[in-house]
């Protein structure tokens, strides 16, 4: 489902999409130790040459470069276009127009020129598109983490959340400029304007932005079983940000499918010392204390998670699942409800009803979750699926 643009400040405003989420933040079992050290000292005792060489080597840079295709846009068509309209105004217009419209893509965290090249991107790849072009029409960019609920999706295995950015835009600040004539920020965003606008954010670092990337790709790379590539992407997304909780996850799986508990524990620990309610990392923290048989020490991290999550994330559509190979349709109907009251719009929750409304003898119900699993899904391959199965039950006559 294409992904449409919101910008917020006066007469910059978009059409309305869904909502849109990332960075990767992992969630699986693993184990725990010791106390936080120094970004440096933590390079090199996490350095495991038993992992193998990277497939791909961390080019940080990367992330914001602008390579032929996407400078000669800048040149030849969004300068020109500036000097009639201002840096803003063009930039919108540009993000928006069918030449560079992004439609949202959740499988790949691309890079700017990935993203131009592809057309296609999550949440981050964006803001990374637009803030490269941003930076060479003179702009200022301030990046934003909107502050949401953490929104759960699966992967490969994993337990993913997903977390949202943004970013305002604004004419670079000048000595003589007054600070009441500037114009309000301009947010690019995926967000419907009305949720765009009235949701909190605080402001992040260019640093941070560049670890989310960093981490996301890590991630990216653990779904596909390339563990030294992924260690590689989760250092590198620490050493630009020592204090980004998600890298501290992400390694620690990394080493736990690596069997090396110990280190698992220690980035896990590690992350907790600088976000002590960060819910992933509580969360295999505590699974690994119980699975080593250490359940006094994982009681007080269950207590702080059921106050910060509550119920864990998927539990009822596991239950619901559960329900259907058991042949029980209509039970599985009660706790795939329950978890769709907790997530409205997640696919995998809309599919599984749609199962369970087939078998208890309701296909237009469950075309209607076939429908709803389709326009809520991350990624186009599952778009198609979804699609193929409604079409096959209204070729059966169901409307």
């Amino acid at each position: 489902m294409p992904a449409s643009l919101t910008a917020l400040a006066g007469r910059f405003t978009g059409p309305a999409w869904r909502r849109t989420l990332l960075p990767l933040a992992v969630l699986l079992l693993a184990a725990c130790a010791q106390a936080p050290r120094t970004p440096t000292a933590d390079a090199v005792l996490w350095a495991d040459t038993t992992l193998g060489q990277p497939t791909q080597r961390p080019d940080t840079e990367a992330a914001l470069r602008l390579d032929p295709a996407l400078q000669a846009y800048l040149d030849q068509t969004l300068r020109p276009a500036a000097r009639r309209q201002g840096g803003l105004l063009a930039l919108y217009e540009a993000l928006r127009a069918s030449d560079i419209h992004v439609v949202y893509d959740a499988s790949t965290t691309r890079t700017a020129a990935e993203t131009f090249d592809a057309r296609s991107g999550n949440c981050l790849s964006l803001v990374l598109l637009t803030a490269a072009l941003a930076d060479g029409l003179g702009l200022s960019v301030e990046f934003r983490e909107v502050l949401t609920d953490t929104q759960w999706s699966r992967l490969a295995g994993l337990h993913v959340g997903n977390t949202h950015v943004n970013l305002a835009l604004g004419p670079r600040p000048s000595p003589f400029a007054s600070v009441l004539l500037a114009p309000p920020p301009m947010v690019i965003d995926f967000l419907p304007p009305e949720a765009a606008g009235k949701l909190p954010a605080r402001r992040i670092s260019r640093q941070r932005v560049l670890a989310m990337y960093l981490n996301n790709r890590a991630a990216e790379w653990l779904t596909q079983g390339d563990l030294a590539t992924a260690h590689a992407f989760s250092l590198a997304a620490l050493s630009q940000d020592a204090t980004y909780p998600a890298a501290y996850n992400t390694l620690g799986v990394v080493f736990q499918r690596h069997g090396r508990a110990d280190l698992a524990e220690r980035a896990w620990r590690d992350g907790l010392a600088r976000a002590p309610e960060h819910a992933t990392l509580l969360a295999n923290l505590a699974a690994a204390l119980r699975a080593q048989g250490r359940l006094t020490e994982a009681q007080p991290l269950d207590a702080v998670l059921a106050r910060v999550e509550g119920t864990a994330p998927f539990t009822y559509l596991a239950r619901g699942t559960a329900a259907l190979r058991a042949g029980d349709p209509a039970g599985a109907r009660d706790w795939l409800l329950k978890e769709l009251a907790r997530d409205p719009d997640y696919h995998e929750i809309h599919f599984a009803l749609a199962q369970a409304e087939l078998q208890l003898g309701h296909p237009a119900q469950a075309l209607v979750h076939l429908q709803r699993a389709g326009a809520e899904s991350p990624r186009p391959e599952l778009r198609s699926l979804y699609a193929a199965k409604a079409e096959h039950l209204r070729a059966l006559g169901v409307h």
